[in-house]
């Protein structure tokens, strides 16, 4: 599990941006911001799962279509990454990002107001879309921006603010929910967008360079996407950080079931839970944001693949599972660590492992990431009965995988190293 160096610093190919260096109110106005929005657009997710049996008696729908609601948010975070990613090469990446934190504020009006269950899982689909402009439009931004440590510090830091999503976001759904009704959870999160999109647009500046924009021909983009696929250095930190958070997505979309059908929590039971199990990541990204030495980093990447699969193990733990929760609880803590300890870094040794735009970079990375999380949740659709098995077995395959990944590039880095051929 050779972590490697990056070896391709995109702040070097790219330049200052339009954002210069010197400029310290600004560079610490964007990570704060870009994290700020993509915490609402998650909070769009997870403040809505304790509210799942409600919104399902309210719309008159089954358990089935309650669980589209989440797929199809995963699902249109997946379909437009590949399209934004040259859009903002040619357009720049905060054009893109306000347009779709427009349509954002809009679908959240839809869902606080709609009593249709089809035109509930449309606007749904098109709130999840935003999750793709954020993924590629603003993490585009931090890399153009910021050198490796500081990128890397800066992407910790973010997911530390975005974990709160799941952490925070059940709490505050289920008290809401509790304390007034489900549909309010949407009218909120419009407005939060609504502040956030307009302080993007106020105190955010562009990062691309006009004179580094492309042009959208069809022949050009397929051919930079097929080098980013042919690049291993970007496809396996691509893979490696996308397998291990479908993981955390499998627990993510089995916990309402899990908990408030099966365990009988109430929301603000299953809001504490998510809190406890989710300050695991916490706790990994805190970690790792410090560490600016590549072999220090790669160190903690793979202990992070071991937390990983500890937490599997340890939710599979025989015996325990018809007498308690917490061998459950507990593997999920020590997998989030492991996240959190490994994502940022992969995420920028897959930026910094090819020459190509940023936004064509971050739409690959963020399809594999939406991918993931996308069969995740319809694999729990389909395990209903069996949802505790199905946390294990995503939690332990992906750690296994994503060792198996990671061994085989060293193997062949080494073998290319000595001039030898696979």
């Amino acid at each position: 599990m050779d972590e490697g160096t990056p070896n391709v610093p995109l702040h070097a190919l790219t330049g200052p941006a339009t954002m210069t260096t010197s400029s310290r109110s600004a560079r610490t106005w964007t990570p704060v911001l870009l994290a700020l929005f993509e915490l609402v657009v998650y909070l769009s997710n997870d403040m809505f799962l304790p509210a799942l049996p409600v919104m399902r008696s309210d719309l008159s729908a089954d358990t089935r279509l309650g669980q589209q609601t989440l797929t199809l948010w995963f699902l249109g975070g997946a379909v437009f990454n590949l399209l934004l990613g040259p859009i903002s090469d040619r357009f720049g990446r905060k054009p893109v990002l306000l347009l779709w934190g427009a349509l954002f504020c809009a679908s959240s009006l839809v869902c606080a107001t709609t009593s249709d269950i089809a035109v509930f899982l449309t606007a749904r689909f098109f709130q999840g879309t935003t999750v793709a402009a954020v993924a590629v439009c603003g993490y585009a931004m931090i890399h153009e921006t910021m050198d490796e440590a500081e990128a890397v510090r800066a992407l910790g830091l973010m997911s530390l603010l975005t974990v709160l999503a799941p952490a925070f976001g059940p709490t505050l759904g289920g008290i809401v929910v509790e304390w007034w009704a489900w549909r309010p959870i949407f009218g909120l999160i419009g407005v939060a967008a609504m502040i956030a999109v307009l302080l993007i647009a106020w105190l955010v500046p562009e990062s691309q360079k006009a004179h580094s924009r492309t042009a959208l021909r069809t022949g050009e983009i397929m051919a930079r996407y097929g080098r980013l696929l042919r690049n291993p250095a970007f496809t396996v930190n691509t893979v490696s950080a996308a397998i291990l958070f479908g993981g955390t997505m499998a627990w993510i979309v089995s916990s309402p079931h899990l908990l408030l059908d099966l365990r009988g929590y109430s929301p603000i039971q299953y809001g504490l839970t998510q809190l406890l199990v989710f300050a695991g990541f916490m706790i990994g990204a805190v970690v790792i944001s410090g560490q600016t030495s590549a072999l220090r980093k790669g160190g903690f990447t793979r202990a992070g693949i071991t937390l990983a699969l500890a937490g599997g193990l340890l939710v599979m733990l025989p015996g325990w599972v018809s007498e308690s929760v917490w061998p459950l609880l507990a593997g999920v803590f020590v997998y989030n660590v492991g996240n959190g300890l490994t994502f940022a870094t992969f995420q920028r040794m897959a930026i910094d492992g090819s020459v190509e735009p940023a936004g064509a970079k971050m739409a690959m990375f963020a399809t594999a990431m939406v991918s993931c999380a996308t069969l995740s949740s319809l694999l729990a659709s389909f395990v209903e009965q069996n949802m505790w098995h199905f946390v294990a077995i995503m939690f332990v395959g992906s750690a296994i995988v994503v060792s198996a990944i990671r061994l085989r590039w060293r193997y062949w880095r080494v073998l290319e190293s000595s001039g030898e051929q696979t």
